[in-house]
This record gives structure tokens, C-alpha cells and sequence, in this order.
């Protein structure tokens, strides 16, 4: 991918390398597919659900060292719903 062009990417925080400094607002991590790596560098506070071993999904471009310029992070994260069983109330509407 040729520098500067603007790209989505999706993959997995490898576990020990989301790191973010709340003075300098540097967020870093890497992110993966299990084939690729890539260096992702932001700027801005990370989303709450963002956390290594989950997905995400990242907006920007490559710089020339290789590392990618995050101007968007987003969290992805498992949307589990299983519906209550005939019958029953939903938790959500018990007294």
C-alpha cells in the first residue's frame, strides 16, 4: 500500500500493546489478522470498549515508515443476544 493512501483495516489488539498516555493523548497498538501486523498510531482518547485481544477497526493511512495514522479507531465488540424463552419476562422489564 502506497503511503498516504486512505484505508479501513480490521483485525484483533495483540495482547500487550494498546498503550495510550492520557497528557500527550498518543495512542498506540497493534493490530492483526493473524498474517499481518501493522503499528497503529492515533491521536485522541481510545474508545471505552477498546481493549487488546478485541477486534477494531481502523481509519487512516500508511505513513512512510510503515506505520499506520489512525484518524479513526472503532471497538468492535461481540453482539450476543439470545432471546428469553417462551413465556418469560425479559430481565429488563422485571419489577
Amino acid at each position: 500500500m502506497a503511503a498516504g493512501t486512505a484505508v479501513r483495516l480490521g483485525g484483533q489488539i495483540e495482547m500487550g500493546s494498546l498503550r495510550f498516555d492520557p497528557a500527550s493523548r498518543d495512542l498506540r497498538f497493534t493490530i492483526g489478522d493473524g498474517v499481518t501486523r501493522v503499528q497503529v498510531i492515533g491521536n485522541g482518547a481510545p474508545p471505552g470498549l477498546l481493549r487488546e485481544g478485541a477486534g477494531a477497526v481502523v481509519e487512516g493511512q500508511f505513513a512512510s515508515d510503515g506505520t499506520f495514522r489512525a484518524t479513526s479507531v472503532i471497538a468492535k465488540h461481540e453482539e450476543v443476544y439470545a432471546a428469553p424463552p417462551a413465556g418469560a419476562t425479559p430481565p429488563h422489564q422485571r419489577p
